[in-house]
């Protein structure tokens, strides 16, 4: 290659990175400070002094990073701003970004951005519709009348998962009932995003409507366009365990095998325009897909990242990874700053971070001349170093560590999951352009199921996974800048040994947190019960030894399902403490510690009166420490309240609506202590 035609050298990595790592500090800082108020000071401030320290010409490029810092904090602040629940119906307007289809009822997301027709700092809602509405979908506006409600911490049991934690990890503020005639107008809503996502549902439509098996339907919905709800929570859990959950989840891996498809289809191109046209053309078509399936963090980060290599190869220069990492990161939370705390961004960041910095060191196949040996290398190295820097952050998160993650991502990463995908698209393709596609939707649908009996394979070893419930999120960010450190000196083996020193008191101190953050729950002392609020029965729940025993007014032929989403709900309750097993208990019961006879509780020392239909309470009762109107109740509440003189009262929610608002009026005539 003659000199005129050598590549320029990259960018630097360590502009890029400090200054990414300065605008995330200024971030956290503000997200830590809550107040909208604070956030805003501390951003100014920040700015202010570096600005004064870039006046000392030693220390100009602290004050920039100072500046970068503050910056973050502002961004954050203004992004986020004050979110205020107004009280009482209001007319809202918003667009819809996810639906939920139910039996008789159907939910919502709706990004609101109008409030009595006055522009107000987008938030998010969850609307519960009255009735199904076939007119209700992505990327349509919807203006109508509610009354919102926050999302209020109703735990009841301690580290309980409550419906308010789950909304707030969805970055959804409040909820609303919405009846029928409430809704105002519903129409489609104008900008590329709102286009995008009624495209992703026609696409979808197109997937369903397709010959392809149902397993095969659910997961190209889900792996191709980032349908979340496709897939049932088992088959998620099963992946997870198994090692493969970024299968599921639309990543820097999904759009890679869609570029690659890009590139090959777009090879007619060059018969007409020059290679330079082709690039941008691939470019084009990547950033389509990232708005198509919604701007996720992981695939936003990939596209950023495949761009600045596109550019590169057209400007004759070299790309440095780490740069162009660093770079997406910064472009991502300038323009969204809250995707710092959440759980996508993070993984995916810290896991190319990690691929980039070990993986090269860690092929054992790297010097091996046959190719194939060289990609299963290739392949082992990256899921190791990915798995290294974000195993113990998943943990953290979820608890789990897969122990066999190398091995189900050699046997289905490499070869079946490219093969899905590519599937799904010629399987979309054909159907849009009428032609046949029975070969294609053949080999997916065997693909899917061999992925899938791999994958429960896997997940039902008992030994495919360990539970973490002894994990810090100091300990995991220790271990996460220990790697950092290590990365640094294996990138410049010339670098100071002090670098080696610091590593080693880093993995000290690391030990040192492990061993005393992140203690497990000690177990409740006998006699400890808990009423868990629903929003459709009464569930009593009794931790004693490993067990946890529930009371429920619920039907009997929905005990099953109930016992499974209550186990969801105290997932982290009940790995704190060790509890292995739930049991719904019957009609009559007895154990030690708790006596079940019918309507009537002993647990400890507590007595606990489940009154529900056809209930009468005898002559000569005890005093009762806590009655429970439940479900079918229907009898004289006053004498019945008078009889058995409880300390505390509840109403289940399962009571007739009439009954129940009578039944109020009774107790706060008599002052009762009651619980609604």
């Amino acid at each position: 290659m003659s000199a005129g035609n050598q590549l320029q050298p990259p960018l630097r990595a360590l502009p890029a990175l400090l200054i990414a790592a300065s605008f995330a500090s200024g971030i956290g800082a503000a997200m830590l400070l809550e107040s909208c108020h604070a956030g805003l000071l501390t951003g100014v401030i920040c700015a202010s002094a570096g600005l004064i320290v870039t006046l000392i010409r030693k220390f100009r490029k602290a004050g920039l990073l100072l500046i970068v810092a503050g910056a973050g904090a502002v961004d954050y602040t203004l992004s986020t701003g004050p979110i205020v629940i107004p009280d009482g119906e209001r007319i809202y307007s918003g667009v819809t970004e996810q639906v939920f289809a139910g039996d008789s009822r159907m939910a919502a997301v709706v990004k609101i951005d109008s409030i009595d027709g006055h522009r107000v700092h987008t938030m998010k809602v969850r609307l519960t519709l009255e009735q199904s509405n076939d007119e209700v979908n992505e990327g349509y506006r919807i203006t109508f009348i509610a009354s919102l409600h926050s999302n209020a911490d109703t735990a009841a049991v301690p580290d309980e998962i409550t419906y308010g934690d789950i909304l707030n990890r969805s970055n959804i503020k409040a909820t609303a009932f919405l009846r029928k005639d409430n809704m105002i107008s519903l129409r489609e809503a104008e900008g590329l995003q709102p286009l995008m996502s009624r495209l992703r549902r026609k696409i979808t439509e197109i997937i369903y409507r397709s010959s392809l098996n149902t397993d095969s339907k659910q997961f190209i919905a889900t792996a191709l366009l980032g349908q979340r709800n496709a897939l049932s929570s088992e088959t998620r859990e099963a992946f997870a365990i198994a090692g493969l959950s970024h299968i599921l989840a639309l990543s820097g891996m999904h759009l890679a095998i869609i570029a690659a498809m890009f590139y090959w289809l777009s090879a007619p191109f060059l018969i007409f325009v020059s290679r330079h046209v082709r690039s941008v053309i691939i470019i084009v078509m990547v950033w389509g897909y990232a708005f198509l399936t919604g701007l996720g963090a992981p695939v936003v980060r990939a596209a950023i990242m495949t761009s600045l290599v596109i550019c590169a190869d057209i400007l004759q220069r070299r790309t440095f990874a780490l740069n162009s990492l660093m770079f997406a990161a910064l472009v991502i939370l300038v323009f969204s700053p809250t995707q710092l705390s959440e759980i996508g961004f993070q993984l995916s960041f810290i896991a190319v971070a990690a691929i980039i910095s070990f993986a090269g060191h860690i092929n054992p196949l790297s010097g091996s001349r046959n190719q194939i040996v060289r990609a299963v290398g290739n392949s082992m190295a990256m899921t190791s170093a990915a798995m290294l820097a974000t195993g113990l952050l998943s943990a953290l998160w979820f608890h789990t560590l897969p122990v066999l993650f190398l091995v189900s991502n050699i046997i289905v990463g490499p070869v079946i999951v490219p093969i899905i995908l590519g599937g799904g698209i010629v399987v979309i393709a054909a159907s849009l352009a009428g032609l046949p596609y029975g070969i294609a939707a053949g080999t997916v649908n065997w693909s899917v199921d061999m992925l899938q009996t791999i994958t429960s394979y896997i997940a039902g070893l008992s030994w495919s996974s360990v539970q973490v419930w002894t994990l810090s999120g100091l300990t995991v960010g220790l271990v996460i800048i220990t790697l950092w450190v290590i990365a640094v000196r294996l990138r410049r083996p010339e670098s100071s040994r002090k670098l080696i020193w610091v590593a080693s008191a880093l993995a000290v101190f690391t030990i040192v947190s492990a061993l005393t953050t992140g203690k497990t729950s000690g177990r409740d002392p006998r006699g400890t019960w808990y009423y868990l609020q629903s929003n459709d029965a009464v569930d009593i729940v009794i931790p004693i030894s490993d067990t946890l025993f529930v009371v429920s007014d619920a039907p009997l032929s929905t005990h099953e399902a109930r016992a499974s989403t209550i186990s969801h709900r105290l997932y982290e309750y009940m790995g704190r403490r060790n509890i292995t097993e739930i049991v719904m208990v019957g009609e009559v019961f007895a154990t030690d510690g708790l006596i079940r006879n019918r309507g009537r509780l002993l647990i400890g020392v507590d007595r606990i009166v489940l009154a529900g239909n056809g209930f009468i309470p005898g002559d000569g009762q005890f005093p009762t420490d806590v009655l429970i109107l439940a479900r079918g109740f229907n009898g004289n509440l006053k004498s019945t309240v008078s009889a058995l003189r409880p300390s505390k009262i509840y109403l289940s929610p399962a009571l007739n609506p009439k009954l129940r608002k009578r039944y109020i009026s009774e107790l706060k005539s008599i002052g009762a202590d009651f619980v609604d």
